[in-house]
């Protein structure tokens, strides 16, 4: 069988990650190829063709579009430009990984996500941390009751902010888009469905209104309740990345869901901590694997589309509410996701360095 030939659109601060997840899937055996990659410099495209053996190099979005040996793009650009990218790629007969967010909003989301499956194409967007094995753990605990009924969540993510690039603070991206959307995507995953939403923004910094705290406070439709805390301009904190609090236990990720160390769980039954460590360094990339297989084997992603777009609803619900002051329904509904069957970790202490990242 000839391999995946892959395109990636955008040679900005996170492709050189992207790159070398094809290379080492690739190393692995998987029938990739790596065959092109497009920036908005031709100076940053050219140096990753160059640093990494990419065949093709350039700054013509259309020479991608228009090649017919091309499969598969994979969208890097910023996230202002995501939808458009994505809905020339699929008109030109190409599956999608798009980087977080698919779309500007949920009914965008909608309309790629039904120009995907009329043409029988793969659409997938970050993030992935709903693949990762930790998740996973997490997600049969919950299956398993360790910890009761679930009552409560909370999440944390933010940081200072980006500043080698102003797009981040502009109409169309945001810390929500940016942060937030990471422990949506986890809690969702781990939860289900949100019901409805209500957010509350900090002051913004009067030189740049893109720096603000934003607290989102959450009712899945399980009855469960949760808050998540995130924007650019948070300095450092020691916290969990997630937190779940149930009727007889508590369970929390060790780091953040984008690069989980392990799960700490307390049960009322046992009285004391127990530590899930990782058994490996999981790359945030994963989700290229995913895709990669979905298109290769001919079947449906483990990384679902309806929970996406769910997420891109619970962003504009919130954003709804930031105007309004009121909380806001949240309608749309996706398929429980069902927990891998947890691999055998007996021999994890022999484990030196398992993921290579050069």
């Amino acid at each position: 069988m000839p391999s995946l030939r892959i395109a990636i659109i955008g040679a900005g601060n996170v492709a050189e990650s992207y790159v070398r997840q094809i290379r080492r899937l690739r190393e692995a055996g998987l029938a990739v190829d790596l065959v092109a990659i497009c920036g908005r410099s031709s100076d940053s495209a050219s140096r990753l063709a160059a640093k990494f053996g990419i065949a093709e190099s350039g700054t013509d979005v259309k020479v991608i579009m228009d090649r017919k040996d091309i499969d598969a793009v994979i969208v890097l650009t910023p996230m202002q430009s995501h939808a458009e990218l994505v809905s020339l790629s699929l008109n030109s007969g190409k599956h999608v990984l798009c980087e977080k967010t698919l779309a500007a909003t949920a009914e965008e989301g909608r309309g790629l996500a039904t120009l995907a499956a009329n043409r029988g194409l793969s659409l997938v967007a970050a993030p992935f941390t709903t693949l990762s094995p930790v998740f996973h753990r997490a997600l049969h605990l919950l299956e398993q009751h360790e910890i009761g009924r679930p009552l409560s969540c909370r999440a944390i993510y933010g940081w200072d902010g980006p500043d080698w690039a102003d797009w981040f603070y502009q109409p169309g991206a945001g810390a929500l888009r940016d942060l937030g959307i990471y422990p949506l995507t986890t809690l969702t995953g781990l939860l289900g469905p949100v019901s409805s939403v209500f957010a509350m923004a900090s002051n913004a910094e009067p030189k740049n209104p893109g720096r603000a705290g934003l607290q989102l406070s959450l009712r899945f439709a399980s009855g469960c309740i949760g808050t998540i805390t995130t924007g650019f301009g948070m300095q450092k904190y020691r916290a969990s990345g997630i937190e779940i609090h149930g009727s007889a236990g508590t369970l929390q990720f060790m780091g953040h869901d984008w690069d989980p160390k392990g799960l700490e769980v307390w049960t009322r039954a046992n009285g004391f901590w127990q530590q899930f460590e990782a058994d490996i360094a999981w790359p945030w990339t994963e989700g290229v694997l995913d895709f990669c297989q979905t298109i290769i084997e001919g079947r449906e992603s483990e990384f679902g589309i309806a929970q996406t777009l769910h997420v891109l609803e619970i962003i504009d619900q919130t954003l709804h509410s930031l105007e309004s002051g009121q909380p806001r329904t949240v309608a749309s509904r996706f398929e429980p996701l069902r927990p891998r069957p947890l691999a055998d970790s007996a021999a994890s202490h022999l484990a030196h360095n398992p993921l290579t990242l050069t």
